[in-house]
């Protein structure tokens, strides 16, 4: 991490940013390397509390407004602005010149992590995420640097870790007990009081290794923030950042204490809680990825996947539902377009090095193209005519269930359906949108699902593609004939 030049990469940095940060990332990486990143707003701590003003505006008029982003894409043309104790501001998009966010900070920071840094490169960036109000992602990269190297007293002293003996103790359940690091660690591995660290976005629970679940929360927030750099300035899709209620992921060291909801043992989201007839809603916050470290890998099972399901809930419905009023495995807006949606942005990560993820090319599963391809010769698929309107139509039930080739013909179609949709290149056969691209009609769809009450009903489909569905089950087929 060089600290030289300071003043030319200041000044370059400055001179780039526009409108929404656009500065170009390896030079905001350079600037937070050399602690002058532009523009920081006042300090505040990782999680929500009602004085945070970390996100600046700067209006056309000079002056400048501090809270939250909450909405910078509304539909009527406002940018929604939480001002400290709450209170939410809506302000004409005309009027506002320059939007610097929290989610700007945090890819700074991340941009710069890098696994071949030094012990000192690594905690300079501790100190850097504490000055600059990362309160919790200062906490996890300081148990980041004693992965590295356990003996490392700044990492220790700064997590409230004591000295004695020439021995250290580790902080447990909010610093009331003091452990050894091997007794800390297996403190964690038990259900009933996990490692919990707490990012600007998400909240990992886990009774894995401290650093897996160190990694996860910095992929998970590198997900969030590519998330909102595609899609947070698409007209159609409209997303919000994630502000006042934090997501969670729950992370299991392996399957045998997994809360599975059968005995196939699939990794799931929670939209929210359950709210049983006879009883109180299940334990927990809700909006919850619930996952575990299978035999092999680096991650845990489709980690990525169920994360940008999430991410639809939490960017696009905003502050999900706290507690449905039925089975959440049964009831979800749109089944298909989420397990979709989840496998092709997730599978835009690539699998390799935890805690330094990168995008790579989406690239078609071959066993989902080769089920796809074929006639669906098992029910619920073959019910009717044309496998489209089956699998529109099916709850998140059949994407849990036990049975492997059922499921997996299911989930076949939904990854390579959504995959079509979103194909840059896919245009409408027929129809009222004949010939237009199906992306952007799928994203107003996206928004329509979970913006309004009816999004979900396959008249609102049928309106955002400007056709019925079965119109596009041919040249689906025909498209998967390409790989």
């Amino acid at each position: 991490m060089k600290l030289t030049h300071t003043a030319e990469l200041t000044r370059i940095v400055a001179s780039d940013r526009s409108a929404r940060s656009a500065a170009d990332p390896a030079l905001l990486g350079l600037a937070l390397a050399a602690g002058m990143l532009i523009g920081t707003a006042p300090s505040a701590a990782a999680q929500y509390r009602d004085d945070d003003a970390r996100d600046r505006l700067l209006m056309t008029d000079g002056d400048e407004i501090f809270g939250r982003l909450l909405w910078e894409n509304d539909p009527e043309g406002e940018v929604h602005f939480m001002l400290p104790k709450g209170r939410v501001k809506h302000i004409d998009k005309e009027d506002v010149l320059q939007i610097e966010t929290v989610t700007d900070t945090v890819g700074a920071f991340l941009s710069v992590r890098s696994p071949s840094a030094s012990i000192d490169e690594d905690w300079a960036l501790v100190e850097w995420a504490r000055d600059n109000g990362l309160d919790g992602l200062a906490q996890a990269q300081a148990y980041h640097v004693l992965t590295r190297n356990p003996n490392e007293a700044r990492a220790h002293e700064f997590l409230g870790h004591r000295e004695r003996n020439g021995k250290w103790k580790w902080a447990a359940d909010d610093g009331a007990r003091m452990l050894d690091a091997e007794d800390w660690a297996e403190w964690h591995r038990d259900t009933g009081h996990p490692l919990e660290l707490h990012g600007e976005h998400y909240v990992v629970r886990s009774t894995a290794e401290l650093t897996q679940a160190v990694d996860l929360l910095f992929d998970l927030e590198r997900m969030y923030v590519d998330f909102q750099a595609e899609f947070g300035a698409i007209s159609e899709l409209q997303t919000k950042e994630v502000v006042r209620r934090p997501m969670t992921a729950w992370i299991y060291r392996d399957v045998e204490r997994f809360p599975a909801t059968g005995s196939a043992k699939v990794p799931y989201y929670a939209p929210g809680l359950t709210l049983s007839p006879s009883g109180p809603p299940e334990t927990g916050s809700g909006n919850e990825i619930r996952t575990y470290y299978g035999e092999r890998g680096n991650y845990p099972l489709r980690f990525f996947e169920l994360a940008a399901q999430q991410l639809l809930y939490s960017c696009v419905l905003g502050e999900t539902q706290t507690v449905w009023s039925d089975d959440w495995s049964f009831y979800r807006e749109a089944a298909w377009l989420e397990v979709g949606f989840g496998n092709w942005f997730g599978g835009q990560f690539d699998l390799g090095r935890p805690g330094f993820v990168k995008r790579k090319d989406f690239a078609l599963d071959p066993d989902d193209v080769l089920r796809s391809r074929s006639r669906a010769d098992r029910m619920p698929l073959n019910q009717g005519r044309h496998e489209l309107t089956s699998l529109i139509g099916l709850n998140y039930e059949f994407f849990l269930q036990n049975e492997f080739d059922e499921r997996r013909d299911i989930e076949a179609r939904a990854h390579t359906f959504v995959a079509y949709l979103l194909d840059p290149d896919t245009r409408m056969p027929e129809g009222k949108r004949e010939g237009q691209r199906t992306r952007p009609a799928l994203m107003e769809y996206m928004r329509a699902v979970y913006l309004t009450s009816k999004g979900s009903s396959s008249s609102a489909l049928d309106d955002a593609l400007g056709t019925k569905i079965e119109n596009l089950e041919k040249p689906w087929k025909q498209w998967l004939l390409s790989f």
